[in-house]
Order: C-alpha cells, then sequence, then structure tokens
C-alpha cells in the first residue's frame, strides 16, 4: 500500500474560511467512510449509533456522545452500525488568525 494513494483530493472549505462541516447519516453518498487522510485535522462526534474508526493501525469502537480529534496526516476509515456522525474537518490556520500569507485582525 502505498501511503500517498489514500490522498483526499477534495478541498474542504473556502480560502477564506478553511473549514468544512459534514452531517453524515445513511443518506450520505460516503455513509461508510473510505480509507483516506488529508491535510487537514478532523474532529467527528457520534449523534447515535456506533462507529467503528480505524486510525492507522488502532481501531477504535465509538458510540453517541464520543468525540475524536484526528491528526493531520492520519489514514482514517469508518464503518458505521446504524450510526449518524458529524465531522469538522479544517485547516488550523483558522484557529490562529493566519491565512495565506497574511495575519488578519482580530
Amino acid at each position: 500500500m502505498k501511503y500517498i494513494d489514500y490522498k483526499e483530493a477534495k478541498k474542504h472549505g473556502t480560502e477564506g474560511f478553511p473549514l468544512q462541516y459534514y452531517y453524515v447519516d445513511k443518506k450520505h453518498p460516503q455513509y461508510v467512510m473510505p480509507l483516506h487522510w488529508h491535510s487537514e485535522f478532523e474532529v467527528l462526534r457520534v449523534r447515535r449509533g456506533r462507529l467503528a474508526l480505524y486510525l492507522n493501525s488502532e481501531v477504535y469502537d465509538l458510540s453517541a456522545g464520543d468525540v475524536i480529534f484526528i491528526p493531520s496526516g492520519t489514514l482514517h476509515r469508518g464503518e458505521p452500525v446504524d450510526c449518524t456522525y458529524d465531522c469538522a474537518v479544517f485547516d488550523l490556520r483558522i484557529a490562529t488568525g493566519y491565512s495565506f500569507g497574511r495575519v488578519s485582525e482580530l
């Protein structure tokens, strides 16, 4: 397996606001989360049901109310069981006020 082959090409958020929120239920096209990684960070919260979340070589059995932080560059996938979950995928620069070569005033 080549790690680079699993890099997700999807852009999350916009240049000015590099954060994307996903509500995932059985109707979502990627209900079963395929194996991938991205340079952004991710926070995942299970709303109901269970989710087997694979991070690198570890598996975490998550259930309703569980929240997990997925570091940048972590290979991950998920297998939901009657599950609904939220994901926020973001570039850490959103928290620092730094945006593509300039510092934003707060």
